[in-house]
């Protein structure tokens, strides 16, 4: 038995019996609880475990994790009671009948720091798990539509209605595979014929902002079982079917649509069966339930998670009211939830009374489900409502109300007469100056009802409310923001932010310590520098400055159970959204789809961008070396070198073409093509019987290779230079000079990923050659002369960029510079991170960061680390998983997605294995491709996101170590970082 986890199962129903099962399995079961006595002593006796009282269980402080699988309505309160005495809990779903039930365990879970599960069963089913990545892999390319299906003839409830019983399965798959984006408009129809007042089948339509749509059917009243969810993309399709065997749960399908003569034309792919890991997923879940007590983190069902699920079912709650087809719009408060029924399972009620270590003056009123923090001091006259949540440390003035469902968090201060409502949110340490307002419906009447209109409001750490001011609801004060006293806040304040007036104007920035900064940003209280950052919106945001104090983060960053996204493309798109509607429309109205004026617009900036003479468009980047091959005239027994250090796509078109690619090693800190190598190269490719006639550099993860050196041996040899930029473009050699017009011909890829990317394919050749330029062009269009489109010259291909895809570019060409600066500032903040948790490392198995060539600017394509590891080749650290693994694991639980770019090297490819290599080996790629591993990189990205990664990594390094450089053991508790964000 494993003494350091007991879980207690309460309810031994159907479902209860098989939570029983898995946990015996586990060897941590101790206890079973149920209403009915003779249902818990069969399943004690079956698993030979006693069968226990539940408030003995809540007093046995040996019992530290509790399962909760009662019915519905009952959730909330075993859940939060559970909470309350310091438990781990598992709740199933829904995890309650209400937003307001969530927001509740969501109090409670933040007072005591455990860990707590929502059943939402499928993020540990490996078919929706594969699903998930696929979609995050950019592998569907943006998504369009999600259908969701959960039918079947079978379990009727009488409590819940179908909605509350089967949707959170359907709506928690929707939400994550849509990055947790809440929906904008939701339609809902409900019909229930078989018991009175309870909806037995519900259709429900969600819109979100990104432009995605989802549809979800629920019914315990269908004739067959059918579970499936369907996922459109632009990119391809996928079905999770899970009636079917796990060899065919899962198929990816890569239909496309053809734009023959402007109109849309469906060409069907096959579809391919995606190879799955066979694993029951409630075992699943029951195993990451206890691994989150152990690793003392939380699950990606967590109760974040949670209460977005019942947000959207609350809303499509309200939506079919009536059962009948209404439209709803989401407003940006919790939604009212049903009406709990009376009668359901109770095993104990304890209402949730103040601890005794706080101090409540005898005036005060303090409703039985109100929760309060230890520690909070509550003054004269001051109400506290059912359902409200304080934290720890807080002080109420005299003269208070919070209300129903309002929330603050620890050590804040509430000064006299002050209303905190429903849907306020204040975080930890926010201070509320005397009469400052709060309101919650933008436009109050007496006599109209408006409760279904109230907006949320978040106060976010730190941030202090002068006495008379008023904040307009809908809005969100940032992180240590400060409002002058009667100032009028009508729009969201950004953190650090100094205001004043009516309305609420910024006249400057203020400290974590409270005092205004200067022109020097120097705080004079603590000494701390901070320095303004730009965001690609043009909007000036406050950061301290890292080094010997902290970062903080001028934002959030990411909730606890969210995923970040390893490439943020969704919220990219979503800052453009208007000028992408604006460009696409034009497209559209005047309806040419190929070679539209913005394909010549498009050529003609990246020119005057790149500094190139010339530049042509085609429709892929693997296009764009094909052509670029094709007009330096390749032929069939030319060799051209190339690094074995890349992906297929560079070196593909030289086979395809005829010609014998000869593999290079790599420069070990820029991981680009070695410029010593290339004597050797042509030495080996004469010796081979082919003609030397070019070199392909490729600048990897965004860094541009060595041109120079590769010019002087290129030159040397009588060898072309063609420059594989579709990662690199926007970065800079030692001389200023801008990929484009760093090699005799330079191409790109405008991939999504890439970091000018569209929303398709697309690529781009550039060149100071007008004659190589020419028959680019003419290649790229069958070969055809300029002056007769039905008269070819040579041989050529289709290849042309969509004009749709020109106007996406334009639009984002605008932003690319800032672009490229964000992703420089994080790239910096990166390293200056891991530099610092390399000096804590002391002497284990260095994390190195990117390098980058002295004088030379990179794109940063991608942020791409090194995990070194002592071992020999071949070893790793536990017989199982190498130190990269073991951190590329640790980081996926906590959320934080990772690649590895790539894990084959080329010329060790079946199709390549037979073609020369210089040295018959290349060593400095074969360690390389052991050790590499690409961080989280998008524009946008949260610096605290940054901190708690780093904070993972070198963690999970230290621990797989087990010592630090003196020998001392080391170990990493919760809340222990290597690094303070």
């Amino acid at each position: 038995m494993d003494l350091t986890i007991q879980v207690v199962v309460i309810g031994c129903g159907e479902w209860g019996a098989r939570l029983i099962k898995e946990f015996a399995e586990l060897g941590c079961l101790v206890g079973v609880v149920d209403e009915i006595p003779a249902r818990a002593e069969k399943q004690a006796q079956a698993y030979g475990v006693p069968a226990l009282q539940w408030d003995l269980v809540l007093k046995d402080s040996t019992i530290n994790a509790v399962a909760i699988a009662t019915p519905a309505a009952s959730h909330v309160n075993l859940a939060s009671q559970a909470i309350l005495a310091k438990k781990h809990v598992l709740v199933e779903k829904p995890m309650g009948l209400a937003v307001s039930d969530g927001q509740r365990l969501m109090r409670a879970a933040a007072t005591t720091n455990k860990v707590v599960m929502v059943g939402h069963l499928f993020h540990c089913h490996p078919a929706f798990i594969k699903l998930r990545s696929l979609v995050s892999d950019g592998q569907l390319g943006q998504i369009r539509h999600i259908y969701s299906t959960r039918l079947a003839f079978g379990r009727i409830r009488h409590v819940e209605s179908a909605l509350w019983s089967l949707a959170p399965h359907d709506v928690s798959m929707i939400l994550a595979l849509l990055g947790g984006e809440s929906p904008e408009t939701v339609v809902a129809e409900g019909v229930g014929y078989l018991t009175p007042g309870i909806v037995d089948s519900v259709t429900a339509h969600l819109r979100f902002a990104s432009g995605a749509h989802a549809q979800f059917s629920v019914s315990w009243a269908y004739p067959f079982k059918e579970r499936k969810l369907v996922v459109v993309g632009d990119h391809g399709m996928a079905v999770f079917d899970d009636t079917q065997p796990w060899e065919s749960k899962l198929v990816l399908f890569r239909h496309q649509i053809a734009w023959p003569n402007g109109l849309p034309e469906a060409v069907k792919g096959e579809g391919q069966a995606v190879p799955l890991v066979a694993a029951q997923p409630l075992a699943a879940q029951c195993q990451e339930f206890l691994s989150c007590i152990r690793e003392n983190r939380q699950p990606v069902a967590n109760i974040f998670e949670g209460l977005s699920v019942l947000h959207v079912l609350a809303t499509v709650e309200t939506a079919m009211d009536g059962n009948s087809l209404l439209s709803h719009q989401c407003s940006k408060h919790s939604p009212p939830g049903p009406k709990k029924v009376e009668g359901a399972l109770s095993l104990t009620k304890i209402k949730l009374k103040a601890v005794t270590s706080s101090k409540i003056h005898e005036t005060a009123v303090v409703e039985a489900d109100a929760t309060v923090g230890e520690g909070t001091q509550i003054w004269h006259f001051s109400h506290i409502l059912d359902g409200a949540q304080i934290g720890r440390d807080c002080i109420i003035g005299q003269n208070v109300m919070v209300g129903r469902g309002a929330v603050i968090g620890n050590r804040c201060k509430i000064q006299n007469n002050v209303s905190i409502y429903s849907g306020v949110l204040l975080e930890d340490g926010v201070f509320c100056g005397p009469s400052c307002v709060f309101t919650n419906v933008l436009t109050p009447r007496a006599e109209v009802e408006r409760k279904n209109e109230f907006l949320d409001t978040k106060v976010r750490r730190g941030a202090t409310i002068g006495a008379n001011s008023t904040v307009v609801c809908g809005v969100e004060l940032g992180e240590y923001c400060m409002v002058g006293a009667g100032a009028v806040i009508t729009k969201s304040v950004p953190p650090h932010a100094l205001v004043v007036g009516n309305p609420a104007t910024q006249i400057g920035w203020v400290s974590r310590a409270g005092e205004r900064l200067g022109p020097d940003l120097i705080c004079r209280r603590t000494g701390e520098k901070y320095f303004e950052l730009k965001t690609p919106n043009k909007a000036c945001q406050l950061t301290l400055a890292s080094g010997e104090g902290q970062m903080v983060s001028n934002t959030l960053g990411t909730a606890p159970g969210e995923s970040l996204p390893f490439l943020d493309i969704r919220s990219q798109v979503s800052t453009i959204r208007k000028a992408l509607n604006q460009r696409i429309g034009k497209v559209l109205d005047r309806g040419t789809f190929i070679g539209g004026p913005e394909v010549d617009e498009l050529e003609t900036k990246l020119a005057k961008f790149s500094k190139a003479s010339h530049v042509v468009t085609c429709a892929s980047g693997t296009d764009a070396i094909t052509l670029s091959l094709m007009a330096l005239n390749i032929q069939v027994g030319d060799a051209v070198l190339v690094p074995t250090f890349t992906f297929v796509a560079s070196v593909e078109p030289v086979v395809l073409l005829g010609a014998t690619p000869i593999f290079l090693d790599i420069e070990p800190e820029t991981f680009t093509i070695d410029p010593n190598l290339i004597e050797q190269g042509v030495k080996l490719a004469r010796s081979s019987g082919c003609r030397p006639v070019g070199i392909i550099a490729v600048d990897i993860f965004g860094h541009p290779a060595h041109y120079d050196a590769l010019h002087a041996a290129a030159s040397s040899h009588g060898l072309w230079l063609l420059a594989d930029a579709a990662q690199s473009f926007g970065a800079t050699s030692a001389r200023g000079e801008r990929v484009g017009t760093l090699a005799t011909v330079t191409t790109t890829s405008f991939f999504p990923s890439k970091p000018l990317g569209c929303l398709g394919d697309g690529g781009a050749i550039f060149t100071q050659d007008a004659h190589i330029a020419k028959t680019v062009r003419s290649l790229s269009k069958h070969g055809r002369s300029e002056d007769d489109k039905f008269d070819s010259l040579r041989i050529g291909l289709n290849s042309r960029l969509d004009t749709m895809q020109a106007a996406v570019l334009l639009v984002k060409l605008e932003a690319f510079k800032s672009d490229l600066l964000e992703r420089r500032e994080i790239a910096a903040q990166y390293t200056q991170l891991l530099n610092k948790s390399q000096k804590v490392l002391g002497n284990l198995p260095p994390i190195i960061p990117p390098i980058t060539r002295a004088g030379f600017t990179s794109a940063w394509a991608s942020y791409t680390i090194r995990v070194c590891s002592t071992e020999p080749r071949g070893h790793t650290m536990d017989g199982n998983v190498s130190r990269r693994e073991a951190v590329r694991d640790a980081l996926k639980q906590q959320g934080f997605p990772t690649m590895v770019y790539y894990p084959r090297l080329i010329h060790t490819m079946a199709p390549y294995a037979k073609f020369p290599v210089v040295g018959n080996a290349c060593p400095v790629a074969e360690k390389v491709v052991r050790e590499v591993l690409s961080l989280p990189m998008s524009p946008g990205m949260k610096a605290n996101d940054q901190v708690k990664l780093i904070n993972i990594l070198a963690s999970t390094v230290h621990a797989k170590h087990g010592s630090d450089d003196e020998g001392h053991s080391v170990s990493f508790a919760h809340g222990s970082h290597l690094l303070s964000n």
